[in-house]
Formats: C-alpha cells, sequence, structure tokens
C-alpha cells in the first residue's frame, strides 16, 4: 500500500518508540538519539523490559515463579 507510505513516517523521531508485538523481545539501539523496544509477552515468560530514560537504556527482566 505505497500510497499510504507517509502514514508510517515518525518526524522528529521519538526518544524511545515501545512496540507491543507477541514475538520475542528485542531492544534495538537505532543511534545515540533513539532506542526501540519490544518487551516481549508477558503471560507467557513472565519477562518484561526496564527503561531508563535519561540514560537511554533498556534492560531486559524476569519475574522468578
Amino acid at each position: 500500500i505505497w500510497h499510504l507510505g507517509q502514514c508510517m513516517t515518525m518526524l522528529p523521531l521519538p526518544d524511545i518508540l515501545i512496540l507491543g508485538d507477541v514475538v520475542e523481545d528485542f531492544t534495538k539501539d537505532m543511534n545515540e538519539e533513539m532506542i526501540v523496544v519490544n518487551p516481549g509477552n508477558f503471560s507467557k515468560d513472565f519477562s518484561f523490559s526496564q527503561i531508563f530514560p535519561l540514560r537511554m537504556k533498556s534492560q531486559s527482566c524476569k519475574v522468578d515463579n
């Protein structure tokens, strides 16, 4: 759907982009100005992401059963 491509543009870029997808968790440092985080599926393995916005860092965490 190329005629709607402008809808996928985010300008200015956000500092942190948090996705909510059911795929496995990941953190991607796009550059020193932006972090992309997908915290994963909490109900599946009790994992989540802890975000430190002032340091521009993210840490994966897990709740022990």
